[in-house]
């Protein structure tokens, strides 16, 4: 019994790692964005590529390094991460905008951070530690 919890408190600085870093990359993403679309003639059209991507790349660090920290079942430990990492972005959309908060968007950016979570957890897995 110890020994299971031992293993869990060992993990938690890991997922706290992966959403820390998650959040950093989509804090830059959004700072980049902000500054083509305010300094140069870019469309605005383009900012939701960007944070398709911000999305995308963050999703994967993030259970990369959760995934990092675990012995197995790295897709299910990027998966996990993921789906934090989503629902913590969706607390700060909703929080910062007066739009309804379920919507296709939303169902699919879910979906997004928990897929690229669990490709960067099977990724992450296999690295040396």
């Amino acid at each position: 019994m110890k020994k299971l919890k031992n293993e869990k408190q060992g993990k938690i600085p890991h997922i706290l790692k992966g959403l820390a870093s998650a959040l950093i990359i989509t804090l830059i993403f959004i700072a980049v964005a902000a500054a083509l679309v305010t300094y140069t003639d870019m469309a605005e059209r383009l900012v939701t590529y960007m944070a398709f991507a911000s999305n995308c790349i963050s999703a994967f660090v993030c259970g990369f390094i959760t995934s990092r920290g675990a012995k197995n079942k790295g897709a299910l430990h990027g998966l996990f991460s993921g789906l934090l990492y989503a629902v913590i972005l969706l607390l700060a959309v909703k929080t910062a905008s007066k739009t309804g908060f379920m919507s296709s968007g939303v169902i699919f950016t879910l979906l997004q951070c928990i897929l690229c979570g669990a490709l960067g957890g099977i990724l992450g897995i296999n690295t040396k530690k």
